[in-house]
C-alpha cells in the first residue's frame, strides 16, 4: 500500500464477498407472509392471497427496487397434515448453509406466526422445528406475529355500552392497551424459551405507536388504524 492509498473500508470487503443479505420467509399457510413482504419491502412480486394458499417458488430471488442489499425467498405456507412444503423449506435452508459461499447462504429467517385466537397454540410443530433447526445452524430468527388487528377487533367487540360512549381517541387507546396485554399474556411466554437464538425484531407499525419491548419480540406490521373497528 502506497502512502497515498487509504485502508479499504471494511464494508467494501464485506459487500464484495456478500453483496446481499438473504432472508428466508417461512410460516403456516394463510399467516400473511406475502402481505408482510409487500408492506415491509414495497414488493409487488408476492401475490397477496387474503387467507388463501399463495403460490411461490422458494428458489426465486425477490429483490426490492427500494433496497437492493436484501434478497428474499418466500416459501409455500405449511399445511396441517401435509409435510411436503415444510420439507421443501427445510431442505432449501440446509442447502444454503456453510457449505456454500457466504453470498449464497441464508443469513436470517423470518418466521411468521399468526396471533392465536380461541385457545389455539402459538407455535405449531413446524414452527418449533424451524426454530430448533435455525438455532443448531446459528442462523438468527425474526419471529413476526401477524394479524394482530384481529385480536384488536375482538377486544372492540366486547366493549361495554359505557365504554362505547368514550371519545374516539380514548376508545382506541383503551382497546390498544387491552390488546397489548392480551398479546403479551398469550404470545410472549411460549416465545421466551427460544430467546437465546432469537434477535431483537422489528416493529413495522408507525414509530408513534411503537413501545419498548423485550428482545426476540415483534408484532404484526398491521396498523391499529387499519382495524375495521366499531369506533370507525
Amino acid at each position: 500500500m502506497t502512502e497515498t492509498q487509504s485502508p479499504r473500508p471494511t464494508t467494501d470487503g464485506i459487500l464484495a464477498e456478500c453483496p446481499r443479505f438473504r432472508v428466508l420467509v417461512v410460516g403456516r399457510s394463510g399467516v400473511g407472509k406475502s402481505s408482510l413482504i409487500n408492506h415491509a419491502f414495497g414488493i409487488d412480486l408476492a401475490t397477496v392471497a387474503h387467507g388463501r394458499r399463495g403460490k411461490c417458488n422458494i428458489e426465486d430471488e425477490i429483490i426490492s427496487e427500494h433496497n437492493a442489499y436484501f434478497v428474499l425467498h418466500d416459501s409455500m405456507g405449511f399445511e396441517p397434515g401435509n409435510t411436503k412444503e415444510f420439507e421443501t423449506a427445510k431442505e432449501f435452508f440446509r442447502s444454503r448453509g456453510k457449505r456454500v459461499p457466504l453470498k449464497d447462504r441464508v443469513h436470517a429467517i423470518w418466521l411468521c406466526i399468526k396471533v392465536p385466537h380461541a385457545g389455539s397454540r402459538v407455535f405449531e410443530t413446524g414452527d418449533e422445528e424451524f426454530l430448533k433447526l435455525a438455532a443448531t445452524a446459528k442462523v438468527p430468527v425474526v419471529v413476526v406475529f401477524t394479524q394482530f388487528d384481529i385480536l384488536y377487533s375482538g377486544i372492540e367487540m366486547v366493549l361495554t355500552d359505557e365504554e362505547m360512549k368514550l371519545p374516539a381517541d380514548q376508545l382506541r387507546r383503551l382497546c390498544s392497551e387491552r390488546a397489548e396485554n392480551e398479546f403479551e399474556k398469550i404470545c410472549l411466554p411460549p416465545l421466551q424459551k427460544y430467546r437465546p437464538c432469537t434477535p431483537t425484531c422489528a416493529d413495522f407499525r408507525p414509530r408513534s405507536e411503537q413501545q419498548s419491548r423485550p428482545p426476540c419480540f415483534s408484532r404484526s406490521y398491521q396498523n391499529y388504524s387499519e382495524s375495521p373497528g366499531r369506533h370507525r
